[in-house]
């Protein structure tokens, strides 16, 4: 669209907003961007919703026009979800830092309930510092062995000890250990029996979290800058990362059963402080917090950011160079109208509008609505989960109490009156205080399934090694405890969930001990074509093959050719699916294996 179309166009939309009063006209129910609003990657996208169908015969792209005050109007790709609630405008070109962005949306879109939608132009503004938050991922560890045997699978799983295991609820006990502080190859995704047992464990040695079994049955881990899906064969079957610009966060990801996923990120600006506090610097990092709603065809349809509805000064420091003002890190589908976020550092948990993005409720910190009754609160918790009577759990991690104790508890909400009354608090024994990660999960039979996150340091090894994970009885005597035998063994997050599925056969690598390959990959990550070069001093028959991170064979090249020199192999990678692969090169004398990453 031309300059002087662009005029004609805020004309009439001028004359249609002074006719408003006599017509029928309908609002979009959430907008993202928010219009006005700031701090946007120059990769967003725009999302228009309403929670009545839209009639798709009245919509065309035609009807957009998506311009940068820099970069001049910009292509874009129409999607209308499966549900007919949702218009996605997904731009070709990403827009400049810095630039205002005008989205112009004409007459003409109706609603399958005969409304027309109010015809509007916004605007919002992208971050002049988007690129501060990136980081390079790291493809490393050549010639990874991909099967263990049966002797050397479990060799540096961590030394566990059960002290209690008195008639626990059923189940097997989910966990990803952390071990920063005590090696470097003792890291796994693993799920135990309760004598302490492996029934299941990877060794996964990057910083991976959040071992869990999702809503929809599948099981999920966080590696790098991704989740990743296993089915109940351990084998890869999907991945999933955040939209418009923003890598993921480990702290949370939830998948629903329609394949719906939800992911938070955390979002890095340079922000003057001196303007906002005093004493504040003037060119701080501020970390804000983004909600991505991932739909299964991975685009996001919905999009939250602590920008637009909360100020920097909700939290409690704001005179440092870096001032992380909400870090969220916990996410609970409360309903379909709704979800509930944790937000560690403003000692609050928030209610919002899965249809408007509006706040619903703020509990706890700053912003408080409710009354407490039976407690003063929470403080920098984490792990906020809705009951099905209704309660919440929170695991209060206890960083501003005095005593400073951590602590499970369950508050009865009254959402009409906002009352929050503590109807359950469980307690070590020892009095532990716990600093950061815990979770809390209620079972089925009734019982309460603690992880306490990061120890405080009681002695390095021997009695006086606290319990990483206690169950309790409603009464509170205990059910079950597990400890790591070595200090700051511990895991972010863990739980008791029913499992069943026993694990794939494992074999010994019969190419262990053959002399490997000179090759080099590229690109890695690849999108659609990845290239192998492969250097070698004689001519020899290769088999080529693809492998999931469990090691099953997904894609197969026999019998290959390659001569004296470099051999150049490209490999259509169109159909595979975004996540971790190895390639194995095979023959008679040699052997290679090596990590891929593919990303679409």
């Amino acid at each position: 669209m031309n300059l002087s179309k662009l005029k004609i166009a805020r004309l009439f939309l001028l004359l249609v907003f002074t006719l408003l009063s006599f017509s029928n006209f309908a609002q979009f129910q959430y907008i993202s961007p928010k219009p006005g609003s700031k701090y946007h990657k120059p990769e967003t996208n725009i999302i228009l919703k309403n929670t009545n169908k839209f009639n798709h015969q009245t919509i065309d792209f035609q009807q957009f026009n998506i311009s940068g005050s820099v970069s001049g109007n910009h292509e874009f790709n129409f999607k209308l979800t499966d549900d007919l609630k949702t218009i996605i405008l997904n731009p070709m070109v990403p827009f400049l830092d810095g630039e205002i962005v005008e989205v112009t949306i004409a007459d003409g879109i109706k609603l399958e309930n005969g409304s027309k939608i109010n015809p509007q132009i916004f605007h919002f503004t992208i971050s002049e510092n988007s690129k501060i938050a990136e980081s390079i991922q790291e493809i490393s560890d050549t010639n990874s062995k991909i099967e263990y045997s049966e002797t050397d699978l479990y060799l540096n799983f961590p030394s566990i000890t059960v002290n209690v295991n008195d008639n626990p609820d059923e189940g097997k006990i989910f966990f990803h250990n952390i071990s920063a502080l005590a090696s470097d190859s003792d890291r796994y995704y693993a799920i135990i029996e309760n004598d302490g047992t492996p029934f299941y464990a990877k060794q996964d040695n990057q910083r991976g979290l959040s071992f869990t079994l999702q809503k929809n049955g599948y099981l999920t881990y966080w590696n790098k800058k991704n989740f990743y899906m296993l089915d109940s064969s351990y084998s890869l079957i999907d991945s999933f990362a955040c939209g418009n610009g923003y890598d993921a966060d480990w702290h949370e990801l939830q998948v629903l059963e329609n394949g719906h996923a939800f992911l938070i990120a955390w979002d890095l600006q340079i922000v003057d402080m001196s303007q906002v506090v005093t004493g504040g610097q003037e060119y701080a990092t501020v970390e804000g917090l983004i909600i991505q709603e991932i739909d299964e065809n991975k685009d996001v349809v919905f999009q939250w950011r602590s920008w637009d509805h909360f100020e920097i000064t909700d939290a409690v420091d704001f005179t440092t160079s870096y001032v992380s003002y909400s870090h969220g890190n916990a996410l609970e589908i409360d309903s379909d109208t709704s979800l509930l976020v944790s937000l560690r550092l403003m000692n609050e948990v928030t209610k919002i509008n899965r249809i408007t993005g509006e706040i619903i409720w703020r509990l706890g910190g700053k912003n408080n609505e409710f009354t407490f009754i039976d407690d003063s609160c929470f403080c920098r918790q984490h792990d906020i989960r809705r009951l099905s009577n209704g309660h919440i759990t929170v695991f209060d991690n206890g960083g501003c109490h005095n005593p400073q104790i951590s602590a499970a508890k369950e508050y009865e909400l009254d959402e009409i009156n906002k009352t929050a009354q503590l109807v359950w608090k469980y307690e070590h024994p020892t009095k532990m205080y716990c600093e950061t990660m815990g979770n809390v999960q209620r079972l089925p039979n009734g019982n309460t399934f603690i992880n306490w996150g990061r120890l405080p340091d009681s002695g390095m090894t021997g009695p006086d090694l606290l319990p990483a994970i206690t169950e309790v009885r409603p009464d509170k005597s205990i059910a079950f405890e597990l400890t790591f035998n070595t200090f700051f063994h511990m895991a972010y997050r863990s739980y008791r969930f029913q499992w069943d599925v026993n694990p794939p056969t494992l074999i010994v690598n019969p190419f262990e001990n053959k002399p490997s390959l000179n090759v080099n990959y590229y690109p890695n990550p690849a999108k659609d074509i990845l290239n192998i070069s492969i250097t070698i001093n004689e001519p020899e028959k290769l088999t080529i093959s693809v492998l999931n991170s469990c090691g099953i064979i997904i894609d197969k090249i026999s019998n290959y050719t390659v001569y004296k020199g470099v051999n150049t192999i490209k490999m259509d990678t169109q159909m595979y699916k975004s996540g971790l692969y190895f390639c194995m090169i095979t023959s008679e004398k040699y052997y290679s294996c090596n990590k891929l990453i593919i990303t679409k």
